[in-house]
């Protein structure tokens, strides 16, 4: 009994393996949508609840709380999955083929719309408004970065 595996037997397993490392970590095609909507809608309702006067700020301020605990839940769901499936989705830092452009464009990107919320905040004298720019502009940056993410990983899975 020989230890040398053929070459074509070796690519084959490579191939089989990388393909279902990629599918293991694959994000479902709802989630970014599902992000996002559920940060615009959550902030958005909780900056109504702040310019509101009257009997409905209660009802804005728990239902955009729900939603934000929505949001929080489908990030923690899915990092369980990739859990399960033994495969978790590593930073840049520690794995070199994802580009550094992706890196800084997924993590340094978030500070931008709190910056321009509390600018609005400052200029309107108003947590609402803030907050109303807040769930706008972070729920475009979470849908165009998951988008962006889920695109990568279609991608490394032709190859």
């Amino acid at each position: 009994m020989s230890g040398d595996i053929p070459p074509e037997t070796a690519l084959e397993a490579a191939q089989t393996a990388r393909r279902t490392a990629v599918d293991a970590t694959r994000m479902p095609r709802w989630f970014p949508a599902l992000a996002g909507l559920s940060y615009a809608l959550g902030f958005g309702l909780l900056g109504v609840s702040a310019l509101t006067h009257g009997s409905g700020r209660a009802a804005f301020a728990i239902g955009g709380l729900l939603l934000c605990i929505v949001n929080i839940a489908a990030f923690v769901l899915l990092a369980r999955r990739w859990l399960r499936a033994g495969v978790m989705p590593r930073s840049g830092d520690t794995m070199p083929s994802v580009p550094r452009r992706w890196v800084w464009l997924s993590t340094g990107i978030v500070p931008a719309p709190i910056a321009v919320a509390g600018l609005v905040w400052l200029v309107t004298g108003q947590v609402g408004w803030g907050s109303l720019v807040l769930g706008v502009l972070l729920e475009a940056s979470t849908w165009w970065r998951l988008s962006a993410g889920r695109r990568s990983v279609q991608e490394r899975r032709v190859r």
